[in-house]
């Protein structure tokens, strides 16, 4: 478990655990066998005593249980598939009000983790030179 990778330690001074597909924070004290514990005494912040799970409940479970379920998403037509099966919902699209200015461009794929490093770190130069704001994402 690394820090920034696997979880992080918030303001308050406690292990937030990450998920490490979608980087969002999993707001739990809970990890089997005492290995929440084990990454606060690494840290050095307060060791909290284990808590005893008595029952277990999934998020989707929960929705379930309301009768009456509706959100919006810019990612619901790519996980249509696992809404209908988990959350028996339809997915409907709306159609953007003007036409997407995006390009996606092909994925690239490098022989080596330093000719991926030095193809984006080119890319970040000619973006800079021709001055337009670059976000740089790093996940490490």
């Amino acid at each position: 478990m690394h820090l920034v990778k696997n979880y992080i330690v918030d303001e308050k001074g406690e292990i937030v655990l990450l998920d490490v597909f979608s980087g969002r924070l999993i707001w739990t004290d809970e990890d089997s066998d005492g290995l929440h514990q084990a990454i606060e005494a690494k840290e050095g912040v307060e060791v909290k005593k284990k808590n005893r799970t008595l029952a277990t409940i999934k998020h989707q479970k929960i929705i379930i249980i309301d009768m009456k379920k509706s959100g919006m998403t810019g990612t619901g037509q790519t996980e249509e598939t696992e809404l209908i099966e988990i959350f028996t919902v339809c997915v409907i699209v709306i159609p953007t009000n003007k036409p997407i200015q995006r390009f996606d461009n092909p994925d690239i794929v490098f022989k080596t983790e330093a000719a991926k490093f030095n193809a984006v770190i080119q890319d970040i130069k000619n973006l800079y030179q021709k001055q337009q704001p670059v976000l740089v994402g790093s996940y490490h």
